[in-house]
Parts: C-alpha cells; sequence; structure tokens
C-alpha cells in the first residue's frame, strides 16, 4: 500500500459516517474561553512502528471531527521527536503495552481499532465531550517571543459542591506544548483491508505528524495548586496559574499549541493494592502562538453566571470575573435584563471576585446578563451568557377583596409566573397568613390555573383569607386578602379516627379487632352519613355496615380478618349527591395481619404487598396474578417521580416475589405500583435506616 493509497482509504472510512455534535465557543484574543468539555486524548507512537500510521490516522481523524473537543498529544517513542524521560513515565503511567495505544483522559490506555462508530474507544471519547464540564478552564494571556511562550491558566468550579475535596485528592494542571506538521519517515506494514493481516512493509520519507509533544510546562503528570475546596467562600476565582515554556530555536511558531488540562487525581484501594485514579474535570488548548502577540491586549471576562446557571431566589448569586493583559484590577459590575439594552449598576469598583450579588427582586422572571468592565476603561468589557433569572409568582385570582362562599365547587385559582420549577404547591390561610393548609400540588410549572375541588367552609366568616402559591425552587406568590363566606347550610365532617390504634408509624391495628370509628359532625351534612375503609390507599373503598343517621357521631366496626395491609384509611361521607364534597378521612394506619398470605392491596383476584414494612435496607414485595399477565412494578417518591422500576414482563398465574434493595435510596415514604392489563394496584412503603 502507498503512502497516499493509505490515507485514502481513511478518507473513506472517515465519511463513511457523519459525527453530530453541539458545542458552545468563543475564543477571546486573550486565549481560550470555552463552556464545552474538552477531551484529552494522547497518542504513545513512534515512527519505528510498522502499526503507527493507522495511530496517527486516528488522530487526525479525532482532530477534523472533534475540533471543539479533542485536545491531543502524541508522544513519540524515538530519538526524533522524544522529550528527555517523559516518555517513559507517560508510559508506566497510563500503563502502554504496545505501539500505537491511546490513553483517553490519563487512563484507559487501549490499542487502536477500527475508527469507526463501532469503535469503543471513539464512543468513550464522544460520551465524555457530550458531558457538561465541572470546571471552566481557560489558557489566557498568552504571550510569545522567540524564546519562550507565557501564558496563564484559569481554573473556576461550575459548582464548587462537585468538586472532591483537597483533603482525599491533589489537583493538578498539565500542560504540553506540541508542534503539528513535522515531516519525518515512518515505517509502516502494509495491511490487507480485507483480513486485517499483514502482508509487508514499506517507509514513507515525507510522512506528517501532528500533535508531537515537543516540551512540558512543568510535571508531565502535573503540577499541583490549590483549588480551595476546603474554604470555597475565602478562595478568589479563577485560580491563575502562571507558564513560562521555553522553545526550542528549531520549532516553528507557526506550529506550536499550547495544550492542558486540569485534573483530580485520587488515590484508591482496590483488593489491597493503592491506584491513582484520574477525573479529568476539563482540557483546552490555544491557536498557533505565533499568532498572539507580544503584549496582550487588555480583556475582562465573565465566568460566572453563565447559560447553565440556576439562580434562586433571595439567595446571593456569585459573579465570578477575570481580567488580563493590560487591564487594570478594579472592575465595575452592571446587569441587565433586556438583552443588553440598558444597564444597571452593581457596584462601580472591585476587586473581589467571587462578588455576592443580591439581584432585585424586579428583575425576577426572566434572564438575565452580567457585563465586567475596567473601571478605568469602560472600553474593555465582557458580557455573560443571558442566563435565567430566579422565578416570579403573581396570584391574580382571589383579587382583592373578592368575597368566595364557603363550600364552592371547582373555584379556579389563577396566577402568571416565569423561570418556576415544578411542583407548584397550593395552600390557604384564613388567619392572614398565620397558618397555612394545602389545596393541592400542580406537576406543570407553565400552567396558570388551578382548580380548587372545594373552597373550605370556614364556621364563620373569614375576612382575612389568602391563597399562597409556592414552586420546588423556593418561589412565593400570595393573593391580596379575600373573604370566604360561611355556609352554614352546607355542614361538615372532620375528626375521623379509629379507637385502638397504636402509636408507629404508620400506626397500626391488628386484623380482626373490634374497634370503633369516630368523627365530629356540624350543620346540615344530609340524610344519611356512609362509613367506609380502604386497604389500597384509597383506590377501592369499602362499606361499614349500614349508613347511619346524620346525628351519629361513631359506629362499630371489625378490621378485616387475615389482612396485611398499609395504605388503610377510614372516611365519613354524605348520601346526599348535591352534598358530595362533604366528607372527611382518617390519617393513613395499617392493619396487621395473622399471616402473609392474603393481601390488603387487592382487586380482581390481583394483589401485592410488601414485608417488612417500615424497613432499613431491603423488603420482599409479593404479587398475585389470576391469569398469565405482563406486569410492571415501579417504585415512586412522594412528588410522583419515578425512580425504580423493578418489574417488566411476563409472569404466569399464582403468586411470585421480588426482594427490593433500598440501601442506596433515602428515608421517605413511597409509593409502589402494580400494573396488570388494565388492572393497577397502590401500595406504600416507608424506608426508615
Amino acid at each position: 500500500m502507498t503512502h497516499s493509497s493509505f490515507f485514502k482509504y481513511a478518507i473513506i472510512a472517515v465519511v463513511a459516517f457523519t459525527f453530530f455534535f453541539t458545542t458552545s465557543t468563543e475564543v477571546r484574543a486573550q486565549g481560550t474561553s470555552t463552556y464545552k468539555r474538552g477531551v484529552f486524548v494522547e497518542e504513545v507512537t513512534g515512527t519505528w512502528c510498522g502499526f503507527c500510521p493507522r495511530g496517527a490516522w486516528y488522530m487526525d481523524s479525532l482532530e477534523s471531527l472533534m475540533p471543539d473537543n479533542a485536545i491531543l498529544v502524541a508522544w513519540h517513542n524515538n530519538d526524533i521527536f522524544t522529550i528527555a524521560k517523559t516518555q517513559d513515565t507517560i508510559e508506566q503511567y497510563i500503563g502502554v503495552n504496545g505501539y500505537p495505544n491511546v490513553s483517553l483522559q490519563r487512563s484507559a490506555a487501549t490499542g487502536i481499532g477500527d475508527f469507526s462508530q463501532g469503535d469503543i474507544l471513539y464512543s468513550n471519547i464522544k460520551k465524555a465531550a457530550k458531558q457538561d464540564p465541572l470546571v471552566d478552564f481557560r489558557i489566557v494571556n498568552v504571550t510569545f517571543t522567540p524564546a519562550a511562550v507565557d501564558f496563564d491558566l484559569d481554573v473556576t468550579p461550575y459548582d464548587i459542591a462537585k468538586m472532591t475535596s483537597e483533603d482525599t485528592a491533589s489537583y493538578v494542571l498539565v500542560v504540553v506544548l506540541t508542534e503539528d506538521n513535522l515531516v519525518e519517515s515512518q515505517h509502516h506494514y502494509i495491511i490487507d483491508p480485507n483480513t486485517g493481516s499483514v502482508t509487508g512493509q514499506e517507509d514513507f520519507s515525507d510522512f506528517v505528524h501532528m500533535n508531537v509533544a515537543r516540551s512540558t510546562g512543568g510535571k508531565v503528570l502535573g503540577d499541583k495548586f490549590i483549588l480551595g475546596t476546603k474554604a470555597p467562600n475565602s478562595t478568589a476565582y479563577p485560580v491563575r496559574t502562571h507558564y513560562s515554556v521555553p522553545i526550542n530555536s528549531a520549532w516553528l511558531a507557526s506550529n506550536l499549541r499550547i495544550k492542558a488540562f486540569v485534573d483530580g487525581k485520587k488515590t484508591i484501594t482496590v483488593s489491597g493494592k493503592k491506584y491513582e485514579s484520574n477525573t479529568v474535570y476539563n482540557a483546552s488548548q490555544t491557536n498557533y502562538v505565533s499568532t498572539y502577540p507580544a503584549s496582550t491586549p487588555a480583556a475582562a471576562w465573565v465566568v460566572l453566571p453563565n447559560a447553565n446557571s440556576i439562580v434562586k431566589p433571595n439567595v446571593p448569586t456569585n459573579i465570578i470575573w477575570a481580567t488580563g493583559g493590560n487591564a487594570g484590577p478594579n472592575v465595575k459590575l452592571e446587569y441587565s435584563v433586556d438583552n443588553g439594552e440598558h444597564w444597571n449598576l452593581i457596584i462601580a469598583s472591585t476587586n473581589k471576585s467571587p462578588y455576592a450579588w443580591n439581584m432585585p427582586t424586579s428583575a425576577y422572571g426572566g434572564t438575565a446578563m452580567v457585563r465586567v468592565s475596567d473601571a478605568n476603561t469602560a472600553a474593555t468589557n465582557g458580557v455573560s451568557q443571558a442566563f435565567k433569572t430566579p422565578g416570579v409568582l403573581t396570584v391574580t385570582k382571589p383579587a382583592a377583596g373578592e368575597v368566595i362562599t364557603g363550600g364552592t365547587a371547582n373555584y379556579v385559582i389563577t396566577y402568571t409566573g416565569g423561570n418556576l420549577k415544578a411542583a407548584l404547591k397550593f395552600e390557604y390561610s384564613t388567619d392572614n397568613g398565620t397558618t397555612w393548609n394545602t389545596i393541592g400540588t400542580l406537576g406543570n410549572a407553565d400552567g396558570t390555573s388551578y382548580n380548587w375541588a372545594t373552597v373550605v367552609n370556614p364556621a364563620a366568616d373569614a375576612p382575612q383569607s389568602l391563597i399562597r402559591i409556592s414552586d420546588a425552587n423556593g418561589v412565593i406568590g400570595s393573593s391580596q386578602l379575600f373573604t370566604i363566606k360561611a355556609n352554614v347550610s352546607i355542614g361538615t365532617l372532620s375528626n375521623v379516627k379509629v379507637s385502638g390504634l397504636n402509636n408507629a408509624n404508620p400506626p397500626n391495628i391488628a386484623s380482626n379487632k373490634a374497634t370503633t370509628v369516630t368523627w365530629t359532625s356540624s350543620g346540615n351534612v344530609g340524610s344519611n352519613l356512609i362509613v367506609e375503609y380502604t386497604v389500597d390507599n384509597t383506590i377501592t373503598w369499602h362499606a361499614i355496615g349500614a349508613p347511619v343517621a346524620p346525628t351519629a357521631l361513631s359506629t362499630p366496626w371489625t378490621t378485616p380478618n387475615g389482612f396485611y395491609a398499609n395504605g388503610c384509611y377510614v372516611r365519613v361521607r354524605s348520601s346526599d349527591a348535591d352534598k358530595a364534597n362533604i366528607t372527611s378521612q382518617s390519617g393513613e394506619f395499617s392493619i396487621d395481619g395473622i399471616g402473609e398470605g392474603v393481601y390488603a392491596n387487592a382487586a380482581n383476584g390481583y394483589s401485592i404487598s410488601n414485608y417488612p414494612n417500615p424497613f432499613g435496607a431491603s423488603t420482599t414485595i409479593k404479587f398475585e396474578l389470576p391469569v398469565r399477565s405482563f406486569v410492571t412494578i415501579r417504585i415512586q417518591d412522594e412528588l410522583g417521580r419515578e425512580i425504580d422500576k423493578l418489574v417488566t414482563e411476563t409472569f404466569d398465574a399464582g403468586m411470585h416475589s421480588i426482594s427490593y434493595n433500598a440501601a442506596n435510596i433515602s428515608n421517605g415514604v413511597y409509593t409502589y405500583t402494580l400494573e396488570a392489563g388494565t388492572t393497577k394496584l397502590v401500595g406504600k412503603m416507608i424506608i426508615a435506616k
């Protein structure tokens, strides 16, 4: 195979598939500036290696297809390109067994296979590139002379809580100076494209080598620096480190680039042996150093907030900025809520980064940008990406002074909002906000109305009533005062209780137990009252005896025999159709059965339950099917979010059981749901470690 035919096959292979990847890249005169994940890829190679042309093609293809993400370095194991003793260090560190070999993010060195979508190494590089970076990592203040290239590395965590503490990790900066377009002879095996076997060999006298490592800025395994994870509030960001890398007169500055990454190195122990693991938080590179002026121009830029920032209400927002070149240390900070048409002063002069900014509530509910300017030279400035401001909520109905009759059905609460996060919680107060009662929740944060099924009916007129709405981020909106007018013609039922419950959580009672259901009543509650119980979390209800007179305040009840059930309730309701909203329900309790053969969450021959409940690390979920069925069992939290899907398969008729391990699940109340055909059963489990 000739030199030209080798690259012909390479081009055909690259064209054989399409790679789509979206990044956000912004290059400044100062150097690099990106919100992206740079992926550090190193090749161990040599001109003496007959397989290494494949490695060179692999790296060149990466650079062509992923120019915004692939940060490439080729370490050569030969006298022409080797950096003294550096090659051996790299080989030992990443575990090289042969040539060519590629390391991804300073780990997982592997022999190069076919460069295609099915190639595991290439797939891993793409996955790494699509991840959000953990730090903002910039090469800035680049200056070049024939003798050296000088520059700074800026590191800023996007979320300090996600960084490994310096109690357990060492943060290092790795810097490599590479040169492109080096022409040198290259040994090459001729490979049969059909069988992959070597059929001969030849030498290329004009082989072009790219990304060749020429020098390192400091240690090849990294220079330690302090990120400030122990005391983030006292650390100035970005953390800036200066480098000066000498340039050999034989190197061409027009082909030299700076490549660097920030690494969290942590020692781990596996089977009694210690290993060093790496987390490459981000990587970056410059253009050719000859394109940078001898004296960098003044510049200022904003690192945070950016488009990915989450700004919460009543919480100071950290503005992290930096200056470079000839810019002064003091800056003016401003913000805009109209896409930069108008700017509002935050502070006229400061040299403190991060700067804690309390965003005014007048800016809530939309997007904003921050501008940083040299305090003495307004033309030297940088503007952040647009970011979402804290949410805002305004209740428009009930209106101020509105009068609503107690017991009104389907009253519509209306509101406006922006930048809200589900779920929204709706509450009412009848004492001007001293106490609040839940109406319900809404999973859609972009809604504009909520249906209050039945307005509470107070014993007397409540002129100091309020509606309050809050979202998952803590954004709160409250109505003006309105009146809920007492409706004496509509009675109320309340305080439903079952005697004999113990003090467990939830309370429980024995099965086949003689007990009494009691309640309180006021006003017109209808012609009769119906007393019912449920053992499947209110899915189905069963009558307790015949309807009782509206004046009755109790009825006897013998709990079901043989049950073991959670999600049990008792309720009392009016028998009259026009008073269907007059109802009251007890708190949750459980029934302790005499065995595990009967299950309370049951319908049509289907059943599901778990034991023990409450439990710590694990529980057994049992379910019964009357016919062969396709079964789905899900676990959901109190907000209805699915946290686990235990079963999605077909089972024969009969009793089945599965073990559920909740060691990694937080304490709380969770719902498990069995779906089989048109049947859906729901139960509750309590995790209490």
